[in-house]
């Protein structure tokens, strides 16, 4: 008897005492408490541990946490058939997937102040009615996607919604009002609410992501108070609302323009084609038309279209992806002769006549340094001087010559970039057959490039980039500097020097300095919201020692971590290297660079979306934007473990084809995000083992 009653006294207590705040993001380094306060005990079928309620394992569908509880671990109650829950004033954090698939839960009472919801926290709760969020500053990704009865939200304190976050929810209104720098909307927060008629933002919002708000249906009052602070439109932000509609009809020159972003043309003609009876030029994303593989593609040619010449303004300072998409009327563009220099997002010209014709001519289409297509008809490809930038998703081919959407071509052997190249998508690269030629420059994109042959090489290729610009003057010279690879042949120009004093024209390519694009990464600070991923749900153990650390139970680390110094970098022998090591670069850093050794990366944990077919022998693979980092690296095997039959890729997207793959397989997928100290990269968690079978 006394035994019982000891349990409800101590859970209360910790409401009262000096516990430190919990943080659920990481793997380790959690606030150390005393020893009197660590706890395993299970009230009503709650098990709480360490002030953490790790799993429910009763049968009520009324559901009172106890006080003194901190926060709700990752799938605490997960699938269960609970119908009302009330979370008192100690919670702050509620846990990744917590109560994800409570398919009866229709309220949800919070008592106190809860900061963050983590990803998939109430994803597919479908009869979900009532929740207050009003005081939550972070919803993770899918928070409450699918929660199709949920009506009303209040996100007045929200500073980041990330993707997914209230997906094909019923909501009507929502109002936002960002107070920090960091604030955003990520991709599809809002996508297919289909009652959403009114939108507030307030403050610094800083950018929206694609398709916030594609497939609004009802959306006609969207009120953005200042984008002064606006920086990034993605692609389809608007598309299919109304309210983008009436803005390119009373817009003189029909475009969409937020803070010198153009955002959307409306053209004359938006379609030139239907697929399975839907014009899908008009908005409609890749993965609708993939889903209607198979069915008869139909094209026709717009009848008596009227053609168009389009000028962008002088104040215009990028175009966002997708912009004119499908504006098959659009004959000429014009750049102000003002503008020397611009951002070009994905796909931002596809399928007007001005890029169809203007490709039927030429192999490279450049403007303003941004390469935007290629015609992937050849083995070998060499990139013209004078890209600076290559736009993601630029290695497509069409299988019909323009009238379907674009495939990654798996055509080309052997690939050459030119000095001029600073930024590129690494994933765009995968299809490459035998060899890729990169600037030095470019190394820290490739150092752990395994899937074909990369040389580092600076040169020239054969030709410059026809810059569609008005006062494009030609490509930048490089400096003529000696290549820093010693097996590379000399400049005959230099050859007497080479033949008189041969030793010092080797010497500054050993103690050459390291690009500053490389070493300027170590410095990067991360964003406030690298630490807000939910760990692992710890496992269930019958006791807890005193002289326990807290949550322990679910780390088995040596695995780089958020908490780990960027600069312990175990290295791999061999492919078959076990996940807790981090393989080491392909290119050894330059021995004269001495990163700083009091500088520690955090990175976030990596989130995969989903896994899809892409054919019989391909899968592609949609990762959660992971905030500041360079990359991802994907891992899939036929087993669970990862230990025979693997596969690794890396990307900077947020998506990528992995290939090769045999059919009936079930394979098994796992990705980690990473960023770059100098020359090293630094790895977070891995996510969540998904699996697909072909």
């Amino acid at each position: 008897m006394i035994k019982k009653m000891w349990v409800p006294v101590m859970v209360a207590s910790m409401a009262v005492s000096s516990v430190p705040p919990v943080n659920l993001a990481g793997n380790a380094g959690y606030s150390v408490v005393r020893a009197e306060e660590l706890l395993t005990t299970t009230v009503d079928g709650m098990r709480i541990e360490n002030g953490i309620l790790t799993r429910y394992e009763g049968n009520s569908s009324d559901i009172v946490i106890p006080e003194g509880v901190v926060a709700i671990g990752n799938e605490a109650f997960r699938g269960k058939d609970i119908v009302n829950v009330t979370i008192p004033e100690s919670v702050t954090e509620i846990g990744s997937y917590s109560f994800s698939e409570c398919r009866k839960l229709k309220k949800v009472t919070i008592k106190g102040t809860i900061d963050k919801i983590n990803e998939f926290g109430f994803w597919y709760c479908e009869q979900l009615e009532e929740i207050d969020v009003s005081q939550v500053r972070y919803f993770g990704m899918c928070c409450f996607s699918r929660c199709d009865q949920l009506k009303s939200v209040d996100l007045a304190n929200a500073q980041i919604v990330e993707t997914n976050a209230f997906y094909n929810t019923a909501i009507d209104s929502v109002t936002l009002n960002f107070t920090s720098k960091d604030s955003y909307i990520g991709e599809t927060v809002f996508k297919n609410c289909k009652n959403l008629k009114k939108v507030v933002i307030k403050g610094k919002l800083t950018q929206l992501e694609e398709a916030v708000f594609q497939g609004c249906e009802v959306l006609e009052d969207i009120i953005i108070e200042s984008t002064d602070n606006l920086v990034y439109v993605g692609r389809n932000a608007f598309d299919g609302t109304p309210w983008l509609e009436m803005q390119l009809n009373e817009a003189d020159d029909h475009m969409l323009v937020l803070n010198h972003i153009l955002v959307r043309y409306k053209p004359e003609v938006s379609y030139a084609g239907e697929y399975g009876g839907v014009s899908y030029f008009d908005g409609i994303s890749y993965d609708e038309i993939n889903k209607m593989t198979g069915e008869k593609f139909t094209y026709t040619e717009p009848v008596n279209a009227k053609m168009e010449t389009v000028t962008i303004p002088g104040d215009i300072t990028q175009i966002a992806g997708g912009a004119f998409y499908g504006a098959y009327s659009v004959e000429k563009v014009i750049f102000d002769p003002s503008i020397k220099q611009i951002e070009i997002g994905e796909r931002a010209f596809d399928f007007t006549t001005w890029e169809l014709e203007y490709m039927k001519n030429h192999n490279f289409m450049v403007i303003g340094g941004n390469l935007l297509k290629v015609k992937c008809n050849a083995s070998e490809i060499e990139i013209p001087n004078g890209v600076s930038h290559i736009v993601e998703d630029v290695f497509m081919k069409s299988p019909s010559g323009g009238k379907l959407p674009e495939e990654p071509t798996e055509d080309i052997q052997r690939i050459m970039l030119p000095q001029t190249v600073k930024t590129l998508h690494q994933g765009d690269f995968q299809t490459i057959k035998e060899e890729i030629i990169i600037p030095s420059v470019l190394e820290k994109y490739f150092e752990y490039f395994r899937s074909v042959k990369v040389t580092v090489k600076d040169i020239d290729t054969s030709s410059d980039a026809e810059d569609l610009l008005p006062g494009y003057e030609g490509p930048e010279k490089p400096n003529p500097t000696p290549s820093v690879l010693p097996t590379e042949e000399p400049n005959p120009t230099e050859s007497p020097q080479v033949t008189n004093t041969p030793e010092p024209t080797v010497t500054p390519q050993v103690t050459e300095e390291p690009k500053p694009t490389i070493t300027s990464q170590i410095t990067e600070e991360p964003k406030p919201t690298t630490t807000l991923k939910v760990t692992d749900t710890p496992k269930p153990t019958e006791t807890i020692k005193p002289t326990q650390t807290p949550m322990t139970t679910s780390t088995v680390t040596p695995e780089p971590s958020s908490t780990t110094p960027a600069l312990i970098t175990p290295v791999p022998t061999s492919a078959a290297t076990q996940e807790t090591m981090q393989p080491t670069p392909i290119n050894t850093p330059n021995p004269t660079a001495k990163p700083t050794t009091n500088i520690k990366i955090n990175v976030k944990k990596a989130v995969i979306q989903k896994l899809k077919k892409a054919s019989k022998t391909k899968i592609k693979v949609y990762m959660k934007k992971t905030e500041k980092v360079k990359g991802y690296q994907i891992l899939i095997s036929t087993e669970k473990k990862f230990k025979k039959n693997r596969k690794q890729v890396n990307t900077t997207k947020q998506s990528t084809i992995i290939t090769k793959l045999k059919k009936g397989k079930t394979y098994y997928v796992k990705v980690r995000a990473y960023k770059m100290n100098g020359q090293k990269k630094v790895y977070g968690q891995y996510s969540n083992i998904k699996k697909i079978k072909m």
